[in-house]
């Protein structure tokens, strides 16, 4: 079974949750992807969906965020959180404002695959676990209609000041998600 990179998931999910709309919107349709721009649609894939969503966090002021799509046709964010502060206000803007390309090109989630929702469920709360036991006491517990496309956490309720959060995350990400 293919796993997410959860805790890089997590926070991308977070992030993008509370995402304002997108110029153009990237909806799945039957035979993938289409951007809807105006009254034009187009079909792209998910390496279209990919570029689009590097070039917005490039322009927010976010280098180096190429994430890629594995074998199932999941993105992967390893290398995007790796080389990134998610504590950083400009990343967590970008992301915000860029996040939702990804989502609405169905490209994180798992409704589709009930073992591995159960499996990002199981994560989930261990992540939570990890986090607190860290010194991030107030990091919130997952909301159970987590399906990777919206917040795994309520993102208001994220203690993001907190001084513990960063190298939380280091240490929660490299033991829940082996990363």
């Amino acid at each position: 079974m293919a796993r997410l990179p959860l805790a890089l998931l997590l926070v991308v999910a977070a992030c993008v949750s509370t995402a304002a709309p997108s110029p153009t919107s990237v909806v799945p349709v039957g035979d993938g992807p289409r951007v809807v721009s105006g009254a034009t649609t187009t079909v792209v894939g998910a390496d279209a969906a990919l570029r689009r969503f590097a070039e917005c966090m490039q322009e927010g002021g976010v280098d180096g965020a190429e994430p890629r799509v594995d074998a199932t046709g999941r993105v992967v964010l390893a290398d995007l959180v790796k080389t990134n502060d998610v504590a950083d206000p400009v990343f967590r803007r970008a992301l915000q404002r860029c996040g939702g390309v990804l989502v609405d090109a169905g490209l994180l989630t798992v409704a589709d695959d009930a073992e591995l929702a159960s499996a990002l469920r199981d994560d989930l709360r261990q992540f939570t676990s990890c986090m607190r036991t860290e010194g991030v006491e107030a990091f919130p517990a997952p909301l159970p209609s987590f399906d990777g496309t919206g917040p795994a956490f309520d993102p208001e309720a994220i203690p993001y000041e907190d001084a513990d959060l960063a190298a939380a995350l280091e240490v929660c990400r490299a033991r829940i998600a082996g990363g």
